[in-house]
Parts: structure tokens; sequence; C-alpha cells
């Protein structure tokens, strides 16, 4: 009986240790990611790096809308409803953004339109997206992730928030 008792604490601290491994990699690949577009926006001149940054998330609030639930679309899951609450949930943070960029002369309407009509827009940020292991566990499917978020929408969109996962460009936005 005793012996019994031992496999399975075994197995319990394989299993945790295995999830904090896993947690481990996902803080890395967003370290990664972090550093790798902190590093372009500093590249720029100092006065670009503000409108860079709103256009930086132009891009992203854009590419969840449109082209994120079109990448599912076209693998059979519809996430119109993860488009309405992503919407709905950063509703003020977008209109801030479109607002500081219309007062430097900017029109967040290409972004929009990259969206819905350029498929290597389209394709580019859905992939790069679901292919991110800080929102979906590795190695799955694009149709997997596709369900995954159809399932867990709005735990998703919370994951979701720009000034949480690139907070560097959301300081850059100047915004609160």
């Amino acid at each position: 009986m005793t012996g019994i008792f031992r496999v399975i604490a075994f197995a319990v601290l394989i299993y945790a240790a295995w999830a904090v491994f896993q947690r481990v990699a996902v803080a890395y690949e967003l370290h990664k990611a972090r550093k790798a577009v902190a590093a372009t926006l500093d590249a720029l001149p100092v006065g670009q790096r503000r409108p860079a940054a709103l256009q930086f998330y132009l891009s992203y609030y854009w590419g969840s809308v449109v082209a994120f639930p079109a990448l599912c679309q076209g693998k059979g899951v519809d996430l119109h409803g993860y488009a309405d609450a992503f919407k709905a949930r950063y509703e003020t943070e977008h209109e801030q953004v479109r607002q500081a960029y219309a007062k430097l002369g900017g029109s967040e309407r290409p972004f929009r339109e990259a969206a819905r009509s350029d498929t290597a827009f389209r394709e580019a940020f859905a992939t790069k997206l679901v292919g991110s292991d800080s929102l979906f566990h590795r190695g799955d499917a694009v149709t997997d992730k596709c369900h995954e978020i159809a399932n867990k929408q709005q735990k998703v969109v919370e994951k979701m928030s720009f000034r949480e996962v690139m907070p560097y460009p959301w300081q850059l936005t100047g915004l609160p």
C-alpha cells in the first residue's frame, strides 16, 4: 500500500514540475516578444516612437477583431462572439488610441482595411497570435486553438490586454 502512495506522490510531483516549467516557458516567450518590440521601437527616432506605438496598437486591435476571427472562420470555427467581446472589453482603450492617432494626423482606416482585405497581414497576424504559447498549449493545431478560444472567449479576451501584453509600447502612447 505504501508503494502505491509513493507512486502517486511521485506522479503529482512530476505533474507540478511540468506545470511550473510550462509557466516559465510562457513567461520567457512573452519576455522575448516584448524585448523585440522594444528594440524595434527604440531604434526609431524619438519623435517617431509615439506614432509607431499607436500604429502598433491599432494593428493589434484590428488584427484581434478582424484577422483572428477570419482565420478561425476559415477553419470552420465562428469567433464573432469573441470579436464582439474584445470590442466591448477594450472600447475605451481603443477610442483613446484612435483619438490620439487622429490628433497626429493619422487614421485607423488603413489598419482596419488591412485586417479585412490584406491576406498577408491577416495570415501573419493571426498565425503569430494563434501560434503563441502564452495563450494556448504548446503544439496545438490552429483549429484546436480556435475551438479553445470559442470555448473560453472571456478568459482569452482578458489575456489579450495590450497594456498588459505590451506595456512598453503602451507607455509610449502617452495614454493613461
